[in-house]
């Protein structure tokens, strides 16, 4: 977890806190921002990051209540983290900084607020999981999908976008 402790910190919708996952076979990582860090936001994202096809089978974390729940409502091993013994919650506390670091810079890039980290952390990881790994060149997304990702998802974070509705649904306004 990661946890806004002021409101300028606080997302889009009010997220306060962005629970992240590593996946240690594959390299995946996500992040999902949630409003609070209770039992059932924490099953649901836990639920989003798995996915339809996959299933947790062993989740390590700290010893947070929630995320101990959500284990088992997955039906997952859950195994904690020893307290005190920062080598055993190492592999997490980096990813957690890779990801608010390349969220951070994200943000800076596209010169957005703040308040859109919960955006830019998405956008990062979906941008780390496309990038092949040095020593097999496949990707972390190769790796859990067995295909490479549609070129159509790759927008650079906070490009501007010129949408324009399609006909149909267009309101025709009085002239002035």
């Amino acid at each position: 977890h990661w946890i806004a402790r002021n409101d300028i910190s606080r997302g889009y919708s009010g997220q306060a806190v962005a629970l992240t996952l590593r996946d240690r076979a594959t390299k995946w990582i996500d992040c999902s921002p949630q409003k609070s860090n209770t039992v059932p936001l924490t099953c649901k994202a836990l639920r989003f990051l798995q996915g339809i096809k996959d299933q947790f089978r062993y989740i390590y974390s700290d010893e947070a209540d929630e995320l101990k729940a959500a284990a088992d409502s997955l039906n997952a091993i859950h195994d904690t983290a020893i307290p005190e013994n920062k080598g055993t919650n190492a592999v997490i506390e980096r990813t957690n900084r890779l990801i608010l670091e390349g969220t951070r810079t994200l943000l800076n890039t596209a010169g957005l607020p703040n308040m859109f980290w919960t955006f830019a952390c998405k956008a990062f990881c979906l941008s780390y999981n496309n990038t092949p790994d040095p020593d097999d060149n496949t990707s972390p997304w190769f790796k859990r999908f067995g295909e490479s990702a549609a070129a159509w998802s790759y927008h650079p974070f906070g490009c501007l976008v010129h949408y324009i509705p399609p006909k149909d649904s267009r309101v025709k306004r009085a002239k002035t």
